[in-house]
């Protein structure tokens, strides 16, 4: 596979698609390399998928000032990138598909500053080697996203990792409410894909929540809110709220929310 990675430059400078999955363990230096090699040799580039693997900063540099690329899929490293070479010019200025990895919210604060806030369409952030996210970090990746992007048709903010064990109490006030969630539904009128996932707190939403954004979002297509914590509230979601969605939501596809019980009764 490596050598198959060393000869694409040569043979394929006008290459627009490049996509990597391939798991060669304690090869992701070589293989971030390489794939560096090729990217820098292929102006041309529209679609750049590297898994799991960051690119070196002045190469995920190099992509940002692509003016072609349309969807980037990368990780972000768990040190970030540094923030001294920030500009206030707009990177990745043509993107529509961004679809990151990363550590910390933290890690994109700069990114999403930048980047272009009138064309970006699919925003996909996962969380991964982290095993805590608290309902403060999501809430402010959502206010960021709220702040800075004003087309974003499909969201995606998932942190599926359990954790090593529940409080012993809930706490309402580590959940994140339908309050922490209202910005965005009156920002993107065009949602058609929402996937908000959580294992480390609890996404309690009511009726007349999910019925808001039934009402706000009509061209939904997969909608997921959901935490797997046994300690959230006592839910408060009935099958009323299944009922806006039939009504408004047309083109739904896929619903999707989970709730659980504070004690099994």
């Amino acid at each position: 596979m490596t050598r198959i990675l060393s000869i694409l430059p040569q043979c394929s400078p006008s290459l627009k698609r490049l996509f990597y999955d391939y798991s060669m363990p304690n090869q992701d230096h070589a293989v971030s390399n390489l794939l560096s090699t090729i990217v820098l040799k292929c102006p041309l580039l529209q679609e750049v998928s590297s898994g799991t693997i960051p690119f070196p900063e002045n190469v995920f540099e190099y992509l940002a000032g692509l003016r072609a690329l349309r969807t980037l899929e990368s990780a972000i490293p768990t040190t970030g990138y540094p923030e001294t070479r920030r500009s206030s010019d707009p990177v990745f200025s043509s993107l529509k598909t961004l679809d990151l990895q990363v550590t910390h919210t933290q890690h994109i604060q700069t990114l999403l500053e930048r980047v272009g806030s009138r064309n970006l369409v699919h925003l996909r952030v996962e969380f991964y080697k982290s095993p805590r996210v608290t309902s403060g970090q999501f809430k402010s990746l959502l206010d960021l996203i709220t702040q800075n992007q004003s087309s974003v048709r499909g969201l995606y903010i998932i942190h599926d990792r359990q954790p090593r064990r529940a409080p012993p109490q809930p706490n309402p006030d580590q959940n994140l409410s339908f309050t922490d969630i209202y910005p965005m539904v009156n920002k993107f009128p065009n949602m058609v894909l929402i996937c908000l996932v959580s294992s480390n707190f609890a996404i309690d939403l009511h009726d007349d929540d999910l019925r808001a954004m039934a009402l706000a979002w009509r061209s939904l297509k997969i909608f997921e809110i959901s935490s797997n914590q046994c300690y959230s509230l006592q839910p408060n979601v009935t099958l009323r709220s299944l009922l806006a969605f039939a009504t408004y939501c047309p083109d739904l596809e896929k619903l999707y929310t989970q709730s659980r019980p504070l004690l099994s009764r």
